[in-house]
Formats: C-alpha cells, structure tokens, sequence
C-alpha cells in the first residue's frame, strides 16, 4: 500500500516541473516575438571602423641590378721556387715572411766541382780562340790551307759552346726571385741536399690580388671586362673595389658557369691568398626605379599586389615586379610615382575598407 502512494506522488512531482517548464519556454517565445517587431529591426549594423596603417609615398630614384657570388682571393704572382739542378745549399738569403725584390738571391747551391771544370773548359776555349786567330791571319796570306783554318774554327766553337753551357749551369746554382713580394715558409735548411724540382719556398706578390668566381652563363651578357665590383671579404670589416679583367671564354659544362677575375688593389697587404669573399656584381642601373618594401607585396597565386591609399580607400592594385635591391624590390608597372603605398596592416585590409595613417606618408628613400 504505501509503495502505491509513492508512485503516486513521484509521478504528480514530474508533472508539475514539466508544466513550469512549458510556461516558462511560452514566456520566452513571446518576447522574442516581440522583439522581432521592433520598427528600427530593418536598420544597417554600424559602420566598421577604419583601419590604421603606415603608407610611404614612392618617390623616382636610381637603382642596381645586382648578383652576388662567393669567391676566392688569390695573389696577383705565386710561385714555388724550385731548383734546376742538384746540389748542397750553403747560403739562404732571406728571412722567411720577409719582402724581396726581383733577382734578390735566395739560394746558392755548392759549385766546387762546377769551378774547377770550368777553369779547364775556359783554358781549353783560350787556346782555341788564339789558334783561331792565328789561322785566320795565315789564311789571309794563303799560308796554311782550308781545311787547317776549317778545324780550328770549328775547335774554337766547340769551346766556346762548351763554356757557355757550363756557365749557364753555374748560373742556376744561384736561385733567385723571379719577382719583387713576400716569402714564405721555407721547406730546406743550409746543407740540404735538394734535388731538380723539390719545392724550397714560395713568393706571394700581394700588392695587387685577384678575386676569383664563377657567374652563371645567363648573366655574361651583361658583364664585360674593365666593370668594377665590389668585394666583401668576412675574415675583415672593409669592403673593396676591383676591376673585371678576365673573363674565361669556356663555360663549365657542369656548372653552366663561366670564371671571372678582377684585380683589388691591396696597398695594405691586408687581403691575403686563400681567403673567403663575396662578389657583388653590377648588371644593370636603372635612373628611374621605383621601390617599395617588400613587406608592402601582397602574394595571391602566381600574381603580386599593392594596397594604394586613394582618398583614405584601401585600393587593390596588381604590378609588376623588377630587380630586388636589399630589402626593398622595384616595380616596374602598376604604380605610379607620387603615390601613398600601405606597408604596414596588409594583412587586415580589404578593398575599400576606410583608412587612417599612424602618421603622415613619408617619401621612400
């Protein structure tokens, strides 16, 4: 029985809550009905307000048409010197690291031998050079016959090569600078023995260095020997000038790249052989580019915009893209001189959205 009048109450207890329920969701309906009957329902939402950007107005100017490649610093003359011939070094004429001049004698190698035998080829041409004479004199007086006046000028330039050929040997026992620069490190000490060819020391001419690199065959059309580059070298803070003086009429075939050479002056002996650069190449100049950040581009596809600030509008315009210059890009159409480009806020603007500066438009420099 008292399970009976449980059930009972549960069940009227539900149905008071799912009664107030429904009034309640009667209630809300009504107002929102009445909401919707508002006269001023049919007036537009408020205006967006404008968007603040930082605009630069494009002025005319003179540009570059740059490349950029890595390169290397060489000597202007290198050399390892070598001897011609074989012997013992006894003297060393130089400091190593230190300058030299042209013929400064580097190494003498032992000649003892070489000296006594040509005292005795030089006394052999003697006596045929007086045999010579005093047959050319007894010719004249058809005294001795042709065939004794053949022999001794024949003997007499027998000994004369001779000597030369031994004098031209003593010659190369004396090894010395081929031009003025700096010397090395030697390979050889006082008493060695050294053979033909075996290296002793280098010389490094550095008065003048090369800059050495290799252009892609696309841009030679435009380079030409006598240009000036600039040299960038990141072992050093200074940036140096040089001039084009070769550039090697074969193309790598693995690279599609042709070698070029310019000549720095190097004064200071500053640039040293070896050393790591980048070249700056001038292709072309333009009078009358017209540059704009490259922040200001605003990419869609394949194609490029600018954002114009016309009448305090946004105004969407597609151009044409030229030569990159640092961090600013050159247009060539789609925008003229004298107008006020959006660099900053590309990202929140739409097509004739109101616009108001940060500041006033400053000419881009």
């Amino acid at each position: 029985m008292s399970l009976v009048i449980s059930q009972t109450r549960l069940f009227l207890y539900c149905k008071t809550i799912a009664f107030s329920l429904f009034y309640a969701a009667g209630i809300l309906g009504v107002i929102l009905l009445c909401s919707n009957c508002n006269p001023n329902s049919n007036a537009p939402p408020p205006a967006r307000p404008p968007v603040t950007v930082e605009t630069i107005t494009v002025k005319a100017e003179q540009t570059e048409e740059t490349i950029s490649v890595v390169g290397t610093i060489l000597s202007n003359e290198s050399v390892s010197i070598k001897p011609e011939v074989t012997g013992k070094i006894i003297f060393i004429g130089f400091t190593e690291g230190e300058h030299v001049e042209l013929d400064t004698i580097l190494f003498k190698l032992d000649t003892d031998l070489l000296d006594a035998e040509y005292q005795e080829v030089k006394a052999n041409y003697n006596f045929a050079k007086t045999q010579y004479r005093r047959a050319k004199n007894l010719k004249k007086s058809n005294v001795i016959p042709e065939e004794k006046y053949d022999d001794d000028y024949r003997a007499y330039i027998n000994a004369q090569s001779k000597l030369n050929t031994l004098a031209t040997r003593l010659k190369k026992h004396a090894i010395k600078a081929p031009f003025k620069g700096i010397v090395g490190a030697r390979a050889v000490s006082v008493g060695d023995y050294v053979a033909v060819g075996q290296h002793l020391v280098n010389i490094e001419d550095l008065a003048i260095v090369k800059a050495e690199f290799y252009v892609p065959e696309r841009y030679l059309r435009n380079i030409n020997t006598g240009q000036t580059v600039r040299i960038q070298v990141q072992a050093l803070a200074d940036n140096y000038g040089g001039t084009i003086y070769l550039i090697d009429p074969r193309i790598q075939p693995a690279t599609r790249s042709a070698l070029i050479r310019a000549k720095i002056p190097n004064p200071e002996q500053t640039l040293r052989p070896g050393m790591f650069c980048t070249v700056k190449v001038v292709l072309a100049t333009r009078a009358n580019a017209l540059l704009v950040p490259q922040e200001a581009l605003v990419s869609r596809g394949e194609k490029q915009f600018l954002f114009i600030n016309k009448d305090a509008r946004a105004e969407i315009r597609p151009v044409t893209t030229g030569i990159f210059s640092g961090e600013r890009v050159e247009i060539i159409s789609g925008l003229e001189e004298g107008e006020a480009v959006i660099v900053t806020g590309v990202q929140k603007i739409m097509p004739g959205m109101s616009l108001v500066e940060a500041q006033a438009g400053k000419t881009i420099e």
